[in-house]
């Protein structure tokens, strides 16, 4: 016997695009943090951001 399915609850995932300024952790870090919570204003629960 299986046990019976839940559907899981959906999840909503931001990618975020951004140009981050090599060298500039401060500013990078502060323009990261207004564009998750952009993101999670609109429902994001996950932000992924690019790599630098």
């Amino acid at each position: 016997m299986t046990a019976p399915h839940t559907p899981a609850a959906p999840l909503t995932v931001a990618t975020v695009q951004a140009t981050p300024t090599p060298g500039d952790v401060a500013g990078n870090a502060v323009a990261a943090a207004d564009l998750v919570r952009r993101a999670g204003g609109q429902g994001a629960r996950v932000a992924v951001l690019p790599e630098l």
